[in-house]
């Protein structure tokens, strides 16, 4: 079970880049290794990483004007890097489904459109579920 949590966070952990252009996923980071200093994952916490993990794509393929999927093959007429797949084709086998677009994945991370994202807000989404109010 470690072994599997430390793949993940490996697997879903931010580029230097992303933590560049969005700062507050670098607080998020080291929020998150604090957290998982003393402990590990719930598999409903995991799930939850792995879609704020999912985030840099979301922005990406938004910024591209393109809808965001974790549909393998959409992802691969889109051209997406081969570390965004893996990253995909592993949701959706853990979440046993799959984004099928934007909205739905702004859905899932229970935020409302258009509102900042802060780090304290990824915090509490991925340890405690907590939705935008």
């Amino acid at each position: 079970m470690m072994q599997e949590s430390e793949n993940l966070v490996d697997l879903f952990r931010f580029a230097e880049d992303d933590e560049a252009n969005w700062p507050y996923l670098k607080e998020y980071r080291l929020k998150i290794e604090e957290f998982l200093q003393s402990r590990s994952f719930s598999p409903e916490q995991e799930i939850r990483y792995m879609l704020i993990g999912l985030f840099p794509l979301y922005r990406v393929k938004n910024l591209g004007s393109e809808d965001f999927s974790t549909n393998r093959d959409v992802l691969l007429k889109q051209g997406t890097y081969p570390q965004n797949i893996r990253q995909a084709e592993y949701f959706n086998e853990k979440a046993g489904f799959e984004i099928t677009s934007s909205l739905h994945y702004y859905s899932l991370i229970k935020k409302k459109h258009g509102k900042k994202i802060s780090a304290n807000y990824l915090v509490d989404f991925v340890i405690e579920g907590k939705a935008e109010e």
